[in-house]
């Protein structure tokens, strides 16, 4: 495993039966082969030391997910450091809900991955019955109009989504407001919360 000779790492997994692993090892090698020829380095590049560090990345982050398959999470945080792929390290600190260092994580590397990262962590929390936080996260995410109103009234606690629609002040709040109102045959509530 530590000298990073992928072919016989892939025959282990195979002796000790991890078929889910082999798949996942297999599965990054494709897409990280993908993303090799999109970017073009591997072909177009006449540059050998670029081409042998990218080379190197690849590596290493077949080598982390290999880590991950035998639980050597500390191991496959370090190779996803070293080939850069914050996107991966990521998703592996989201998976072992160490929700704070992939948030931060997402600030400083990986900013196209933080709203979904805010909204998975939101999910998180609500499944831990966690409301409040839940709301904070939903809130950055960017998913607060759809999400809190739904989460609010899967859980009963209509009067704390009344409170909450009428501080925000949001017009989408209003309409999913108005609409509930009316569904309670409470026309006059639905009637002035559609005109705001």
């Amino acid at each position: 495993f530590r000298s990073t000779r992928l072919d016989v790492a892939r025959v282990c997994l195979g002796n000790m039966h991890n078929a889910c692993g082999a798949r996942e090892v297999r599965h990054v090698r494709e897409t990280l082969g993908k993303e090799a020829e999109l970017v073009g380095l591997f072909r177009s590049t006449k540059n050998k030391a670029l081409i042998q560090s990218q080379e190197q990345m690849q590596v290493n982050a077949e080598v982390a997910m290999m880590a991950i398959q035998l639980d050597m999470l500390d191991d496959a945080e370090r190779l996803y450091l070293e080939s850069k792929r914050y996107d991966l390290l990521v998703a592996l600190y989201q998976s072992c809900g160490r929700w704070e260092e992939a948030l931060s994580l997402c600030e400083k590397h990986d900013r196209i991955h933080l709203k979904s990262t805010h909204y998975k962590y939101a999910r998180f929390l609500e499944g831990c019955g966690e409301i409040k936080k839940a709301m904070e996260q939903y809130e950055k995410a960017g998913v607060h109009c759809k999400e809190i109103p739904r989460m609010l009234y899967d859980i009963g606690h209509i009067q704390e989504l009344g409170k909450y629609i009428k501080s925000r002040g949001e017009k989408e709040l209003y309409r999913w407001w108005a609409q509930y109102c009316a569904s309670e045959q409470d026309y006059n509530e639905a009637l002035h919360f559609y005109n705001k």
